[in-house]
């Protein structure tokens, strides 16, 4: 005859291991990863300020100007939302815009829209000239 197995074996785990194995473990590899997402996130975190992002307009080659006029106007509506608009951006951005060229219009609408939120007068005759010259674009491409 043979013997039915007994429930209360010792080949049967516990209450404690099964816990081990179904949500300890894998707690442990999502911890794991997330430690290793955040240790590289670190690595490549860059701090700048808006002076920085300007500069880099300036200097940068177009991917670094459209990177940084991204980061100038994710901040300047942040200062805005926060009613800490730095009104001392207004002429560096100017300046910026200047020296952008002029087949970037992405990034030039994008200064523009920072002096706007900036509330600065002088952005409105600049881009009232680009929209007329981005539709011109677009109906002789029509």
């Amino acid at each position: 005859m043979t013997e039915s197995p007994d429930p209360t074996s010792a080949d049967t785990p516990n209450i404690f291991i099964r816990a081990g194995q179904f949500f300890l473990v894998p707690l442990g590899i999502v911890l794991g990863c997330v430690g290793v997402y955040l240790f590289f996130s670190f690595l490549v975190y860059e701090q700048g300020t808006p002076d920085d992002w300007i500069k880099e307009i300036h200097t940068g080659g177009t991917q670094a100007r459209k990177q940084a006029v991204h980061r100038l106007v994710t901040e300047i509506r942040r200062q805005v939302a926060d009613k800490r608009a730095d009104a001392r951006l207004i002429d560096p951005i100017h300046s910026a815009y200047n020296n952008v060229p002029p087949d970037e219009t992405d990034v030039r609408l994008a200064l523009l829209l920072c002096l706007g939120l900036l509330d600065d007068r002088r952005a409105v005759a600049p881009l009232v000239a680009e929209l007329d010259a981005r539709r011109s674009r677009s109906r002789s491409g029509a």
